[in-house]
């Protein structure tokens, strides 16, 4: 992250002193200087938690489409769970134990942040247009109304609410405000609010990951050879390249599926060397980056212009690596991770033998 609020910095600090400590290896890329669509992306040491990409924001209306559609990305590739950490929204600061949806993306403050790190499972309220609202216990309402002797229009009078609306919380599963639902509490004696299992509701929440081409890097003179290059490359196995504009790696290939059920199917994923006029810091990021993923069970490499640099350029780098006539004849995606798969022995072998 380039440049961000000191308000940022803190809450970036905590959220990496939490997770530190809640047992979680952290990939971060603060120190790169490059803006990217996460700034965490962190995996338990047990397989009992999910693996959490973690973006944080001041103003959590601010976020860009473009960053919005990579963080999902890069999320589904990393079958990881996006979070957003925000400070506040358009309005006002985010509120305590509450969750914002914001294009299919749930974000949340640090306090809530750090509640769900280490117990997923709570009464959490989703904001919405005119409010707060919890998931309502119905069946419970139902036998603590009957046990008081109330109903449903006695207890709708209390509430200054409708009967036919006590009864889509007892009977269809309507959410309740954030009011009625503490009013609810302290007219029966006992809290009617369902714990949310927070990252259940996330995964609930992630829409098909349908690609939105018009929001991928553009094309500019200094790199349309290279990229059309690969473009044609890859078309010719009948997939499709995505180039990403703040994703730690430049590119990676897909499949498109008719399904409307079904998401895109990715093959590979890429950084580039098409010049050197890009930062030691950027090149450095996707040289770290993605060993990283090949964690996740991701294949990944570093794609060359061969007119710039060679083979023993490439070979200094623990990351594989690949040159576009590599590429050439292929026919799947598939042929790309053997090669890969041969090219990260070699270079294993290569760092393991290095005095």
């Amino acid at each position: 992250m380039s440049s961000c609020s000191d308000a940022v910095k803190t809450v970036l600090d905590e959220v990496l002193s939490l997770l530190g400590g809640s047992d979680y290896h952290i990939f971060e890329n603060l120190s790169y200087g490059v803006d990217l669509c996460f700034e965490i992306l962190a995996r338990h040491r047990s397989s009992h938690s999910p693996k959490l990409l973690v973006k944080v924001i001041d103003n959590i209306d601010n976020l860009k489409p473009h960053i919005i559609a990579e963080l999902k990305i890069v999320s589904r590739i990393l079958e990881a769970l996006p979070m957003i950490v925000g400070i506040q929204n358009r309005h006002s600061p985010l509120e305590n134990d509450a969750l914002y949806v914001r294009s299919g993306l749930i974000a949340s403050n640090l306090y809530t942040f750090s509640r769900i790190v280490t117990q997923p499972t709570l009464p959490l309220a989703i904001a919405k247009q005119g409010g707060f609202f919890y998931d309502i216990d119905g069946e419970k309402l139902g036998v603590l109304r009957k046990k008081q002797g109330m109903s449903r229009q006695d207890l709708a009078r209390k509430l200054d609410i409708s009967s036919k609306a006590v009864s889509q919380y007892e009977t269809k599963g309507m959410r309740a405000s954030k009011d009625n639902a503490n009013l609810i509490e302290s007219i029966l004696g006992e809290s009617v609010v369902i714990p949310l299992d927070f990252y259940t509701y996330l995964k609930d929440s992630l829409s098909i990951l349908k690609l939105n081409n018009k929001l991928q890097r553009r094309v500019t003179k200094k790199t349309q050879e290279f990229m059309k290059e690969i473009n044609e490359i890859v078309s010719d196995t009948g997939h499709m390249v995505y180039w990403t504009k703040t994703a730690p790696f430049d590119l990676f290939i897909y499949e498109e599926v008719d399904d409307e059920e079904s998401d895109i199917q990715y093959q590979f994923v890429g950084g580039t060397q098409f010049d050197k006029s890009k930062s030691d810091l950027q090149a450095k990021l996707k040289r770290d980056f993605l060993p990283e993923i090949s964690r996740h069970k991701v294949d990944g490499a570093i794609i060359y212009n061969a007119e710039i640099y060679d083979e023993e350029s490439a070979k200094k780098y623990a990351v594989p690596y690949l040159f576009p006539k590599e590429l050439r004849g292929l026919e799947h995606p598939e042929e790309f991770k053997k090669i890969l798969r041969k090219r990260t022995r070699t270079q294993n072998s290569r760092t393991q033998n290095t005095p």
